[in-house]
């Protein structure tokens, strides 16, 4: 088969070509085919001398996976996947599927509360009123403090209790993240 069409073997699929391209090849002249390859070394000698092709200086770099205009026709919705749009019956079934680590399901109380803005503003608010409380516990011990001994012990207690807090709290975190 390969011989009889000059195809090569390992351009050919592997069930051999289909009866409709062995028809088109049984018709078509091979010169036809030649110039429609456009591989032919005599047509390329033959040819006139023409101007080179110059290519217009593109502005910027775009890989070809980001071109600069992206032809969309309007009547359809672009697809990010390849193969056919899912059914009803599928989109459906995606609402009820469940999987580790994914978001709840609209409706429920936990989706309310991730998604409510006031709840962490709140919540914000307070992890920030109690931070600045600690800071403002220590500075007006600070300001107090006279360079008395006593005082200065004061300080470093202060001090080394805070510090000792924030250590035991970034521990506390960084257990947390490797569990």
């Amino acid at each position: 088969m390969a011989a009889s069409s000059g195809i090569p073997s390992f351009l050919l699929p592997r069930g051999g070509l289909s009866q409709s391209s062995l028809q088109y090849l049984r018709i078509t002249p091979r010169r036809t085919l030649l110039r429609h390859a456009n591989f032919s070394s005599s047509s390329a000698s033959h040819a006139a001398p023409t101007k080179p092709r110059v290519l217009e200086k593109p502005d910027k770099f775009r890989p070809p996976s980001h071109p600069a205009r992206r032809v969309v026709n309007p009547n359809k919705t672009p697809r990010n996947y390849p193969g056919p749009p899912p059914t009803a019956k599928e989109i459906e079934d995606r609402k009820t599927k469940r999987y580790p680590n994914m978001f709840p399901p609209e409706g429920t109380v936990l989706f309310k509360f991730l998604t409510n803005k006031g709840i962490h503003v709140w919540i914000s608010m307070v992890s920030i009123g109690v931070n600045l409380s600690s800071h403002v516990k220590i500075l007006t011990v600070l300001n107090r403090a006279s360079f008395s001994p006593l005082h200065i012990s004061l300080g470093r207690r202060t001090l080394n209790a805070h510090l000792h807090t924030h250590i035991y709290y970034q521990a506390g975190l960084s257990y947390s993240r490797a569990q």
